[in-house]
């Protein structure tokens, strides 16, 4: 039986390419001959736009744009207008080979492509990650299987919509989108019940990210071991995020911990005392976690490998920041709600967040 996955594919993104590989990993170790559909989006260098499919949040993306440009200068935009990542060639180099162990589709350089010649399963799996939320920065309505011309049966497993609301012309949108699916499984709390409501459908299921999906020992083995032996707080941030940064430098000063920061989407040396780190792919990210004292982070699959690697970690969620619910629903799940880090919880000491270890059997 085929199966083919829509979802966040071949993205210089940790959490993004983790998510994707352990998805198609997990239905894969099934016996299923499954494969990741290659859509490509507007930061890949062959994409072909489309006057018909287009982001429906357009005007949030600019002002978001607007927004991250101020912090830091250095910021740097390609002419597509998609950011640039910070990241090293020999980042990217890993990323790459870590995305090349997943079986891909034939690649569509764009929406029409994918609409004009689908590909063919027996199964349509909506992924997880963000693919349903309304502010990415391109046309999210191949993610909900409207290409599909066949009588294969269309599920989702661990889809996002990242948001705690929609607006009414996009729920009506996901009203019809949703409308032929077989089954639908969301990753939040929020989301299961916003869907439900919007679909009138009463069999909407709450599932974990796939990334828990599989045994701890396939992480571990994934894993490279950091080239560090003293002790270090890791703090792993999406964006530039001055409020964490002082809050670590605050840590280190108080605790024989060194900092090592890396950072999705900025230059990480505005921070000074730190190890950057510029060349981890995901296997290092992953061992970057594992080998940490204690883990800062603002990103939810940071969250999750420190819950994963039972790695003493507390997360921060920014008040403006829209997408805070799935970190909230993830922590509440695992009565971990006293590892979320406010403005008000800032003032913390390196020993009372020593002394917050927990064991992943403990909860």
């Amino acid at each position: 039986m085929k199966v083919g996955i829509i979802t966040v594919q071949k993205s210089i993104n940790y959490g993004a390419c983790l998510q994707s590989y352990a998805l198609w990993r997990y239905i894969s170790s099934l016996g299923f001959d499954c494969e990741i559909i290659d859509l490509h989006r507007p930061l890949h260098d062959d994409f072909i736009p489309s006057k018909r499919f287009k982001p429906l949040r357009k005007h949030e993306n600019k002002n978001l744009l607007r927004k991250v440009l101020s912090p830091v200068k250095s910021f740097f935009v390609s002419k597509k207008g998609i950011k640039k990542s910070y990241l090293s060639l020999a980042a990217k180099h890993r990323f790459e080979c870590f995305n090349n162990q997943i079986k891909y589709s034939n690649p569509y350089r764009g929406i029409e492509e994918l609409y004009y010649n689908p590909p063919r399963y027996d199964i349509y799996i909506s992924g997880s990650d963000q693919i349903w939320n309304p502010t990415m920065p391109y046309c999210i309505e191949p993610y909900f299987l409207g290409f599909v011309n066949n009588t294969g049966r269309k599920i989702s497993y661990a889809s996002s919509v990242g948001l705690s609301y929609l607006l009414p012309e996009e729920e009506e949108l996901y009203k019809v989108w949703l409308s032929d699916y077989d089954s639908i499984a969301v990753r939040e709390e929020t989301g299961r019940a916003m869907i439900s409501r919007i679909t009138q459908r009463n069999d909407i299921y709450q599932v974990c990210d796939p990334t828990f999906l599989l045994d701890i020992k396939e992480w571990e083995y994934q894993l490279v071991q950091p080239n560090y032996s003293s002790k270090y707080i890791f703090l792993f941030t999406l964006s530039y995020n001055p409020t964490l940064i002082k809050f670590c430098e605050k840590l280190k000063k108080t605790s024989d911990y060194d900092v090592i920061y890396i950072c999705q989407k900025h230059p990480s040396n505005v921070a000074t005392g730190f190890l950057h780190v510029t060349d981890a792919g995901p296997c290092e990210f992953l061992g970057y976690i594992k080998n940490a004292g204690l883990m800062i982070t603002d990103s939810f699959h940071g969250t999750v490998f420190s819950l994963l690697f039972e790695t003493n970690m507390f997360t921060y969620i920014s008040p403006n920041n829209k997408r805070g619910s799935r970190i909230v629903d993830l922590l509440e799940k695992y009565d971990l709600s006293d590892h979320l880090l406010s403005l008000t919880s800032l003032n913390q000491s390196f020993e009372n967040l020593e002394n917050a270890k927990y064991k992943k059997e403990d909860h």
